[in-house]
């Protein structure tokens, strides 16, 4: 499961507290937890967002930083906050076979997780096209409508069990 979270939610201090509550709660094992942040989060308190990401990565939970590439791209961030996942931002994504430019760019976002080893998701994949040229360039997962439109639960629920049906 992944959760977006804000910059707010870290400068209140209690996110970790917050979290590891809502787990206990709803029984959910951390591992299958992701927290979504984007690269705004590390302008202003770097120490004190620092000391948060570290608890909740020590207690299994996974970082993802998204929307990568469109804000303050400082990539010394990459290793100081422990993320575990790269998301390529949508707006290079949906552009990357009309442009060279977002094709590279995407193609070192890509490289460049591989290299340190995080997981690497592509937004915004909206046809067969975009999604073979990802799967070429070696990203490991991708969102988008060429799968499916957001859905309620019990839709989620029905599609993943339709997939299960039609493998058998």
């Amino acid at each position: 499961m992944a959760v977006n979270l804000s910059p707010i939610q870290f400068k209140r201090g209690n996110l970790p507290a917050l979290v590891f509550k809502a787990l206990k709660r709803t029984q959910l094992d951390p591992s299958f937890l992701e927290l979504e942040i984007t690269e705004s989060l590390f302008i202003g308190d770097a120490d004190k967002t620092k000391d948060q990401i570290y608890q909740l990565v020590n207690h299994g939970i996974s970082i993802a930083i998204d929307d990568f590439g469109t804000g303050y791209s400082n990539l010394n961030y990459l290793a100081k906050f422990n993320a575990a996942t790269l998301k390529i931002d949508m707006s290079f994504v949906r552009n990357m076979m009309e442009s060279r430019q977002h094709f590279h760019i995407v193609d070192a976002v890509i490289r460049m997780a591989q290299a340190m080893e995080l997981e690497c998701v592509a937004e915004g994949v909206e046809d067969e096209q975009i999604a073979t040229a990802l799967k070429n360039l070696g990203c490991q997962y991708g969102q988008g409508y060429f799968w499916s439109k957001p859905l309620p639960e019990n839709s989620f629920v029905e599609l993943l069990q339709n997939q299960e049906n039609s493998h058998l």
